[in-house]
């Protein structure tokens, strides 16, 4: 739960599907899950936001800096039930700490850099001990790739006519964890 302050208005809104982030320095919103969950969100050209949930319109966020960033006060948790329905929104999703995560995130590096990322790192966790998996990207951008074929017509002759060419690889130079 958490309180939503707009339009001089506090709403108590239920957090569904976030990542509590309490040293952030911004609440981030997903506008795409709000839409989902029957907000409306609408940019004006004087640089403010306009929420409504259901059709009926909540109020304006102005932008800081070109962020729009709501008063989001969060409710510690508690057992007691909420017996009143209340607008839902979604924030962060929380994503487990995977080989793949880290991968991913740090421009597709190798299982044993990732694996010692926990080590050289502050911050970094890796909650599973499985193997990476087989990234498509990765293979795709490993995959070599094959010759054009010859060319129909007459090859460039003026000054500044388009040429096609293959003007990459092969590239000598070997990665780091290439074996």
């Amino acid at each position: 739960m958490a309180w939503f302050t707009i339009g001089g208005r506090q709403l108590r809104i239920r957090l569904s599907n976030c990542l509590h982030a309490p040293n952030a320095l911004l609440n981030l919103l997903s506008v795409s899950c709000m839409n989902a969950k029957g907000w409306d969100i609408n940019f004006w050209a004087n640089m403010t936001c306009e929420l409504s949930y259901k059709g009926a319109s909540l109020g304006h966020i102005p932008a800081t800096s070109k962020l729009y960033a709501p008063d989001i006060e969060f409710v510690p948790f508690s057992n007691t039930p909420c017996t009143t329905p209340r607008p839902e929104i979604s924030t962060f999703v929380d994503a487990p700490m995977t080989l793949d995560l880290w991968h991913a995130r740090i421009r597709h590096i190798g299982q044993e850099a990732v694996m010692r990322l926990s080590h050289v790192a502050k911050g970094v966790t890796i909650q599973s001990s499985s193997q990476l998996s087989h990234c498509k990207s990765c293979i795709l951008a490993k995959h070599p790739w094959q010759p054009y074929h010859s060319s129909e017509t007459d090859r460039a002759k003026s000054f500044l006519d388009l040429i096609h060419s293959d003007v990459c690889g092969p590239i000598p130079t070997v990665t780091p964890h290439a074996k």
